[in-house]
Order: C-alpha cells, then structure tokens, then sequence
C-alpha cells in the first residue's frame, strides 16, 4: 500500500475555490463533489482535527456552475499537524474528474510511488507541483498533453527514466522549475525549443549526459537556464550569446569543454555566471565590459590560462569573482577598485605572479580576499589598512618577503589570517592582538624570529595557533594560557627553550598540542596533562617528540584520557618502562616512542587496541614478548617500525591481505545479477558512482557500487585499494560493511556492500522534501568520493583526501539538518543566489532571531527556552567546519568535544528547568 504522510509544521492550506463558469451543466460540479469528497475520504489520522472545517456546502445558483480549480496541500506558518494519505494512486484518479482543476500544489509532503498517469486528464490544469516528495518511475508522457500548462515541477524526487519527448507540446509554459534534483537520465530533448514562451528551465542535478540541443538557443524568452550538476558535455555554443534576455547561466559541475564562447559578452543583462567546475579551458572573454549587470562570476576548477583580462574591472556591479583552481598567470590587473560592491574575490590557486595592485588596497568592501598558492612576490603595503572589512585575507603559500605589515592590526574584523609559506622575516607583529575577532592565525613556515609575544594573549577567541617550523627562541610565555578557546596549538619545528609552562593546563579545550622538535627541557609535564585530562578529557593528540625532555613517562597523567588518539614521545631521553596505562587508552591508533632509553617489556595490553594503526618502539632496551609481536602483526596488521607494505604495479591490480578474507567477484556475475546494469536496479547514482540492488546466487541481497572509469583512472587503481582495505577493517554499527569487490584493470572497479533497507539520509533529514533554485556552490565539488554539494573543495580542485574533508562534509550536514535546506539550494538576496552556507553566516551574523528564521520550525518548536544560544554554538560549529581553507577546520576529534560540551550544557540546563518546573508546580 502506498502511502502519503503529511507533516506539516505550520497551518495546513485545503483551498478549494470554486468560480461561476455559465456553459457547464449543474451535474457537473455533482461530480467534482463527489471525487473532491472521494479524495478526502483518502486522507486519514487527522489527530489535531485541521479538516473538521472541510464542510459540504449546498449551492445553488441559475444558469451557473461551480467547479474545483484549485487543490493546495501546503505548509505556511503556524501549528504541527500530522496527517496519512491512503491510495495516492486512486486519490489523483479521483482528481482527474475534477476538469476545471487549474492550480495542484502537493509539494512538500512525502508522496510515494509514481506519478499517476490520469493527472494527464486534468486539461485545464497550468500550474502543477509535486517536488519536495518521495515519488519515483518515469515521468507519464500523458503529463505532456495538459497543454494549458504554464508552469510545473518535480525536484526532489527520485524519477527515473528520460524527459518525454512530447514535452514540446506544452507551448504556452513559462516556467519548468522542477526537473531538479532527480536521478533523470539521457538526453535533454531538443523538442523543448518548441516553447518559445518558456523564461525559466532548470533541470539541475540529474544525470543527463547529452550535448547542449542547438534548439535550446531558439528559446528567446528565457530569463534563468539551469543545466548545471549533470553529465553534460561537448563545447558551449557561440549561439548561446543570442539569448539576450538570459540573467541566470549555471553550467557548473558537468564535463564541458573547449573555450567560453566570446558570445557570452553579448548578454548584457546577465547577472549570475557559474561555469566553475568543468573541463573548460583556454583565455578567458577578453571583453567583460559590456556585461554591466553582471554580480556573479564563478568559473573556478577548470583549465584556463592565461591572464585576467583587465575588461572584468568594467563590470561595475560584480560581488562576487571566484577564478581560484586554474593555471591562470601574469599579474592582477589594475581597476579593481572600480567594483564599489566587490566583497569576495578568490584567485587562489593559479599561477599568477607580481605584487598585489595598488588599487586593490581600496577595494574597502572587501570581506574576503583569497590571493593562496600562487607565486606572487613582493611586500605586503602599509595600505592594507584600508580593507577595514576583511574577514578572511589568504595569502599563504607565494613568496612574499619582508616583515609582517604591522597595518594588519587595523583589520579589526579579519576571523582568519593565513599567512604561512611565504618568506616574511622579522617578528611577531605586536599589533596582531588588536585583531580581537581572530579565531584561526596560521603564520607557519617563513622566516619568523624572536620570542612569542606575551600579548597574543589578548586574542579571546583564538582557536588555532600556528606558528611552526619558524624560527622562534626563547619560552613559551606563561600568558599563553589565557587563550581559553584555544583549541590547536602547534609550535613544532622551532627553537624554543624552557619547561612547558604549568598554567597551560589550563587550556580547557585544548585538543592539539604539538610542541615537537624544539629545544625543550624537563620531565614530561605530567600535571599539565592531568589537568587538562581533569577539565574536559577531550585532548586529542599530543607530541612532545624531537625534545630534551627526561624522566619517566608520568602514568597518572594518561589515567582516564580515553579520548586521546595520537601520542609521540620519541627522540627524548626518558627512562623507566612503558606505562601498562598507555595500553587501556581505547582510541590510540598511534603511538610513537622510538629513539628513547625505555626498558622493561612491551605490555600485552597493546594486542587488545582495536583502534591502534601505528606503533613504533623501536632504538630502546625493550624486551619483546613474541606472542604480543604475533597479534600485533598478524591479527591487526599494526605497522611496527619500519614496516612496509609492498608497492602494486597498475598492471597486478589491487592487492589484499589474507587476514581481510575479502571475496572477489567475476565482472561477469555483477553484470549477470544487474540485469546487464538495468536500471531497474539502480538506488543512487551520482557522477562518480551508481549503485545497484543485486541479488546473489545464494539469495544474498546486497549492495553493487560501481565506480565511473572516466573518474577513477588506471592511476587511481591502489586509491581504490586503499578503500577497500579500510572498509573492511572497519566495524561500526553506523557503517555499511564491505563483502568483497570486483577489479578488472580499465574495466570495471566495484565495491560489494552489505544492503540496507532503511532509505537514505536525504529522506531522514527531508522528510517533506525542500524546493529551491538550481545550487552553485562556491566551493563544493567532488574528485574521488562523495555527492555535490557535500565535498570539501580541495577534493575536486587538488585531489587532496584527508580527514579536514570528513570535517567539511560534517559541517554540511549539520547546516542541511538544522536549516533543512539542501546545500545546493540557493537563497536570494537583491536578486542574486546565495548558498546554504552564505545564508547561515549572514544570519548568524545578525542575531538570534535571524538564527531563528533560517532554522527548520519543527526545530524551534521544539527547542526550549534559553537553548537559543547553544543552537547558536551547534551553527558557529558547523561553519567553523566548512572553512574553505582545510588548515583552518578543526579536526573531527576537536568537533566531536565541542559536541560533547555542548551536550553537557544542553542536559545541565534541562535538569535545571525541570527542577524548576518541578518547584513552582509544589509551591504554587
């Protein structure tokens, strides 16, 4: 039985109009009577009675008839009902009779099954809409033949199949906002260049896998083209520049190719331009000037060369200019304090050489300015005090020299300030605590010298400090305790001297501490690490290696540090044993403690971590106790010392250890279990994978993820491998478990995976389903793993997969999960699409109740009173997250504490309201 459930978080819309229409008999509306009765009649569990106003009404009238033209089951704002809608199937054949039906709004509700073919009857109808649902199969080619359709959609779905080609018979509609967001495949047909009238065609986010139809540029009307997120490919048309009315062109995340046709200059009301994310390549249009409307340009991630064209300063309106991820060159050109509106421009990681242009030292809106990993040279003016409203100012990893402006202090609103990998010289700048906003100050590998300022103290909100591999002297000052939302702390790869001071216990959330390969002397500093394991247990990764440090390793101090992953002590001079303590840490998955003068023997204790990777004991006086030896290589594949594991040629294929008794499958039985890959079988799809529902031989149900070739190339072969390896060592009751896998060199690569039948995260979060406009995320895409919108942007732009990616993905989700918004969804403001994450950090920006307009209202309802502010934390925390820049997102164990305070907060503050509750219901 196919079901409806909906659950409406504000007043529920039944509107039912009925109008005086004179050429109809009275026995009409008799009929749409009873089918508007017989539809109801499907609708059950009305719990807070929101339909008993839902009445007969008796009308009559002479010469007139009424009929139903508008059916609207919608949310607004207001009160929590729950509703169940049986037979959605045989509730719209009831609909069907209703002829005069105009307007059928079901969106956002939790619509199961396909789309009923007798919706095709309804030949009035002109808007319809059904996105926001659970609806699947293909799209009825009867729906085509309501030719009095002016707009309809269907995002947020799971429809499967092509676009009928029949749909060009629908040449009165305006707006096809609804494709978005399915698993549609093919072609995009070329009979849509038969509406002449359409102004808005989105079909985002599905995975069609054609060419640009030439007939598409016959449409005239159009205002917003959405094809982006697809499969899409072959070169962007020179015909394109003759929709001159176009202001919306997303083609981002696709595989097109070749040049940016010089065309695209012609549309002059243009304002909001993504191509980023492609295969494009060549110079960039010479001539931006006439695009004079224009506020959006995102054409990172692909291949252009080239130099910035100096005409792009001529597009006066321009917000936002995101080119970051090319192999563009020369020097930024002059004009850009010509863009008064100008608050975002990331050109980082190109090739582009020089110093930074005098006139962009007055581009005073500025909030962000991303010049990293480039080879610009030079020094850093003195008029940089003028971008008085950067938030964050990359220009890390070029080749900068001379010392630290001391003008940065003027930028009183900066959040984060990378400066690392250059050549600057000199000292800390002692104007640096004026930046009172700072959460994130990498200064990291230049030329550094001089002692640690005493008041980087005064930096409160401070929760990374990177300072490493410079050339710093002298103590770690006292008053570095004082930075009490300090959560990484990393002096590596310096000169200093001294003893940890004792006050840094009282970094309460401290998660990272890396003081290694300095010159540090003393015992180890056992009571610092006892109080910090007595604050917060949540310290993460400790290494003190590299050092003069001696004694004995302090046992208490690692008592009950449960949490604690990473501890290396290597290259000192301690003595004593090996504290059997270090064995009941659960988490440790590496322990360093090589280069020392420990004796005694190895603890047996260390063959029952689970979690423990990475151990090395080696250059002491150990006495090595061969059975733990044996569980420790053997039954775990802990790598001790120097082990290496052997390198696998393309050629061999993937390799696996004996002990993951993983089962290899013949490429010819998946293909047999598919159906020959039918479709049928097909329960998620995205650029990079598909994933099939199989049916073994032995009646197994299981999971068939087979990965896209034309991503994972030959070279990726041991990537591949090395996926498989951790999945099967990998045991979580939230984790899919790996079975076996499948590998034939420039074939196939496939993963077997254990099938689970409860839905999907997506459905979890959207139970109702969210409508929005086709995404361009700024900074998201995917090159080896995951789904748009979800992928850190160092995955797609450098192929970097580490754990900071994990991070940014979390931060997402929290975003989706709180906000109900997908992360590809944009928001509007002044006319120009802004994303998720955008629209959080403005509203966060502006207060609690504009917190409280982002968040989904069943949240609100339900958060209690004085909670506003921890919700506050959980969105600070999710964007914290999604820092573009991996060096500033905190690492998932530093997440995973604030969580855990965040959860003590929330049941103190609970316990404490309820044993109010509890007093004034006694006494009053």
């Amino acid at each position: 039985m196919l079901s409806l459930k909906i659950r409406l978080t504000t007043v529920i819309v039944l509107s039912i109009v009925f109008v005086s229409i004179a050429s109809y008999a009275e026995t009409s509306l008799d009929i749409e009577i009873q089918a508007l009765k017989a539809f109801k009649n499907f609708i059950t569990d009305d719990p807070n009675g929101a339909l008993v106003d839902w009445v007969d009404r008796n009308t009559t009238a002479t010469g007139l008839a009424f009929h139903v033209t508008r059916l609207q089951i919608m949310s607004s704002s207001g009160s929590r009902f729950e509703f169940k809608l049986i037979h959605w199937m045989h509730s719209c054949s009831q609909l069907s009779l209703c002829t005069q039906l105009s307007k059928l709004f079901l969106f956002e509700n939790s619509l199961s099954g396909p789309i009923p073919p007798e919706l095709g009857n309804l030949k009035s109808l002109q808007y319809f809409d059904l996105g926001g649902n659970f609806l699947n199969g293909s799209i009825p080619d009867s729906i085509f033949n309501c030719t009095s359709l002016l707009g309809m959609a269907f995002s947020f779905n799971n429809l499967t199949g092509i676009i009928p080609s029949n749909i060009g018979n629908l040449v009165n509609v305006t707006k096809i906002i609804g494709f978005g967001n399915n698993l549609i495949v093919g072609s995009i047909p070329p009979k849509l260049g038969n509406l002449v009238q359409l102004e808005t065609l989105r079909l985002y986010g599905n995975n069609l896998n054609s060419t640009i139809p030439a007939s598409i540029f016959q449409l005239k009307s159009l205002r917003h083209l959405g094809l982006s997120e697809n499969i899409l490919e072959g070169t962007i048309s020179e015909d394109i520049g003759s929709l001159h009315f176009l202001h919306v062109l997303t083609l981002h995340l696709s595989k097109f190719t070749g040049r940016i046709p010089s065309s695209i200059t012609n549309l002059t009301n243009l304002t909001y331009l993504s191509m980023s994310q492609n295969f494009l390549s060549g110079e960039l249009p010479s001539n931006f000037t006439e695009l004079h409307n224009l506020k959006a340009i995102f054409l990172g991630n692909n291949f252009f060369h080239g130099s910035i064209p100096s005409s792009i300063a001529n597009c006066t309106s321009l917000v936002n200019i995101t080119l970051s991820f090319n192999a563009l060159s020369g020097r930024i050109p002059e004009g850009f304090s010509r863009l008064p509106n100008l608050t975002f421009l990331s050109l980082a990681s190109n090739k582009l050489t020089g110093e930074i242009p005098d006139d962009l030292y007055n581009c005073s809106n500025l909030s962000t300015l991303s010049l990293g990993e480039n080879n610009f040279s030079g020094l850093i003016k003195s008029r940089i005090r003028n971008l008085s409203k950067l938030q964050l100012l990359q220009l890390n990893v070029n080749s900068f020299i001379g010392p630290t402006p001391p003008e940065i202090g003027n930028l009183s609103q900066l959040i984060t300030l990378a400066l690392s990998e250059n050549k600057f010289s000199g000292q800390i700048p002692p104007q640096l605590p004026k930046l009172s906003r700072l959460q994130g100050l990498g200064i990291h590998d230049t030329l550094l010298e001089g002692t640690i300022p005493d008041k980087l103290s005064e930096l409160k909100d401070l929760t990374k400090l990177l300072l490493y591999q410079n050339k710093l002297v002298g103590q770690i000052p006292d008053s570095i305790s004082k930075l009490e939302m300090l959560s990484h702390l990393d002096l590596h790869g310096n000169k200093l001297s001294g003893f940890v001071p004792r006050s840094m216990g009282q970094l309460n959330q401290l998660l990272v501490l890396d003081l290694s390969h300095n010159q540090l002397t003393g015992s180890i500093p056992g009571d610092v690490i006892a109080h910090l394991k007595d604050m917060q247990i949540n310290l993460f990764n400790l290494d003190f290696s590299g050092n003069n440090v001696s004694g004995p390793i302090p046992a208490e101090a690692f008592s009950h540090m449960g949490l604690l992953e990473s501890l290396n002590l290597s290259r000192n001079h301690l003595e004593g044993e090996i504290p059997e303590i270090l064995a009941e840490l659960g988490h440790l998955s590496s322990l360093y403690l090589s280069q020392t003068d420990l004796k005694g023997t190895i603890p047996e204790g260390f063959a029952n971590l689970s979690s423990l990777v990475h151990l090395n004991l080696s250059f002491n006086q150990l006495a090595v106790l061969l059975l733990v030896l044996v569980i420790l290589i053997f039954k775990r594949g802990t790598k001790l010392c120097n082990f290496k594991e052997r390198d696998i040629s393309v050629n061999q294929g993937p390799e696996y250890s004996s002990t993951l008794a993983l089962k290899r499958l013949d490429p010819k039985d998946l293909e047999n279990a598919t159906g020959f890959f039918s479709t049928r079988n097909i329960i998620g799809a995205s650029r990079l994978s598909t994933v099939y529902k199989v049916e073994m031989e032995d009646g197994q149900v299981v999971a068939l993820k087979i990965l896209n070739l034309q991503q994972f190339t030959a070279n990726t072969d041991n990537i591949f491998k090395r996926e498989a390896n951790t999945l099967s060592q990998m045991r979580h009751r939230n984790l899919v478990k790996i079975l076996g896998y499948a590998w034939e060199s420039g074939k196939m690569k496939a993963l077997v995976l254990e099938y689970v039948e409860n839905g999907n995260l997506d459905s979890i979060i959207h139970g109702k389903g969210v409508d929005q406009t086709d995404g361009s995320t700024i900074s998201s895409s995917a090159a080896l793993e995951g789904t748009v919108g979800y992928i850190a942007p160092e995955f797609a732009y450098m192929g970097k997969v580490t754990t900071k990616a994990d991070v940014f993905s979390f931060g997402i989700i929290v975003m989706e999960c709180l906000t109900k918004r997908r992360p590809t969804e944009l928001s509007e403001e002044d006319g120009l699409p802004i994303p998720l994450r955008e629209v959080v950090t403005k509203a966060l920006a502006n207060g609690k109740e504009q917190v409280a307009n982002i968040v989904d209202p069943l949240l609100t309802w339900n958060v209690i009173d004085n909670h506003d502010e921890l919700l506050s934390e959980f969105i600070r925390l999710s964007l914290c997250c999604t820092l573009p820049d991996p060096e500033h997102r905190p690492y998932m164990n530093e997440v995973l504490s604030s969580l855990v305070k965040l959860q003590t907060t929330l049941m103190v503050n609970t316990t404490n309201q309820s044993l109010e509750q509890s007093f004034l219901k006694e006494n009053y």
